[in-house]
């Protein structure tokens, strides 16, 4: 079975998509004194990468002001007809009040002329009541005669006179009473014909008062139509306005996050910068021969080299595997488990077992009759969440480590022995050999 380790990526190559872990690339380039040659070239070509991508920064920069100019315009363009619809709304609120003083003027004129129609109204009944009255009178004074008097009586009377002047007033006397009759029916006449104009006038009053009323509501009508379709515009042009003001303060928050990213991106090159210029410090490597071999148990007691507790690291040139054993983990230096397989069996000449994932060597270990613990010993195998390595050396809470799987390459260093600032991976145990 074999397995890879998961602690450091196994290669660096100067393009962008292996930049893309700003956060790794930040933490190694910033540690001063602790980069290799190869280091330094990887950090260098991340140095020129931020450079770019302040450079694609700086031009999102002016292509956001440039647009914020136009947003700027569109907005001007729409206030300008937002202004110019208050405007006219403003000038249909004129319009509307006169309307109002003219409705308020005719609806004094229709209540004129609807007190004209109630005189007229009472007026014509009066006149239908003298009318009927005249019609019984007339008729009455009709029948009275029709029964009292014919045509042939008529005569009787006047050449039953006895004397001229008896026959004069006779006469007289007749035509009093046709003049009566006649005067009744002229005024019944008369009656009727006035009480036609009446009510002739007052279908004249009414329909005048309807057609005015039509007019109002018309008026009214187009008024309040004018002035929805203005406040209906106004209001799409007021919410294109919002929107353009939302584009600008989203465009202003982009350019101060891209000047935040740049100022970033300037302060992490001077830190690697400065990485990269400072003078090495020194590493001590322990002999890995110890004369202590490290089954004392106690924490620094196999420190052949008094190494301190500094923590940096040496990249040294791969070592060729010492010749015998066969190697069950496959990728040679990339791989931490072949690395600390081979650093095992070419200093101690043990050929340990196959045991799978790095963080599953220390329950492996112990199936396969290993003895483990807590506590850092020489010569043995610090096993971690997803890393092991060979430990040579230990001074205090410190141990000296050989590896593989570093950026893909071997290398030695001194390292936390709880492994808990080692990475974020915590340090699971060791294996004693």
């Amino acid at each position: 079975m074999t397995a890879l380790c998961t602690l450091n990526p196994v290669s660096v190559l100067a393009e962008e998509d292996d930049f893309s872990d700003t956060e790794y690339w930040n933490n190694l380039c910033s540690r001063e004194g602790e980069l290799t040659e190869e280091q330094k070239k990887s950090c260098q070509a991340y140095m020129d990468y931020m450079a770019t991508k302040n450079q694609e920064l700086e031009s999102e920069i002016a292509m956001t002001e440039a647009r914020k100019q136009e947003i700027a315009a569109n907005i001007a363009n729409y206030q300008v007809q937002i202004d110019g619809f208050n405007a006219q709304i403003a000038g249909i609120q004129g319009i509307i009040e006169d309307l109002n003083m003219q409705i308020k003027a005719i609806e004094e004129q229709i209540t004129d002329i609807n007190r004209r129609i109630e005189e007229n109204r009472k007026a014509a009944e009066e006149k239908e009541n003298q009318i009927e009255q005249l019609k019984i009178k007339v008729g009455d004074r009709m029948e009275e005669q029709q029964k009292t008097m014919r045509f042939y009586q008529f005569l009787d009377v006047l050449f039953g006179a006895q004397s001229f002047d008896a026959f004069i007033r006779l006469a007289n006397g007749l035509n009093a009473i046709y003049s009566k009759d006649h005067y009744s029916l002229t005024t019944l006449n008369d009656s009727v014909v006035e009480l036609n104009r009446l009510k002739e006038g007052l279908l004249e009053d009414q329909k005048e008062v309807e057609a005015m009323e039509a007019e109002l509501e018309e008026g009214r009508a187009v008024v309040a139509a004018q002035q929805a379709s203005l406040v209906a515009t106004r209001s799409q042009l007021e919410a294109v306005k919002a929107q353009y003001n939302a584009e600008l303060k989203h465009a202003d928050n982009e350019i101060l996050a891209a000047k935040d990213a740049i100022a970033a991106n300037r302060d992490r090159i001077g830190n690697i910068s400065s990485a990269i210029n400072a003078t090495p410090k020194p590493v001590e490597t322990p002999d890995s021969a110890s004369s202590d071999s490290g089954n004392s148990g106690e924490s620094g007691s196999g420190d052949s080299s008094g190494g301190s507790s500094d923590s940096g690291s040496s990249s040294a040139p791969n070592p060729a595997p010492a010749s015998g054993g066969e190697n069950p983990y496959w990728g040679g230096w990339s791989n931490c488990t072949w690395g600390a397989w081979q650093l095992v069996h070419d200093t101690l000449g043990i050929s340990l077992p196959g045991w799978g994932m790095a963080g599953n060597w220390l329950n492996d270990a112990a199936a396969s009759g290993y003895a483990t613990g807590s506590t850092p010993r020489v010569n043995s195998i610090a096993v971690y969440s997803w890393h092991v390595a060979f430990v040579t050396a230990v001074n205090g809470d410190q141990v000296y480590i050989k590896e593989g799987n570093y950026l893909g390459h071997y290398n030695e260093r001194w390292v936390p022995a709880s492994g808990s600032n080692y990475t974020g991976q915590t340090c699971l145990g060791y294996i004693y050999l």
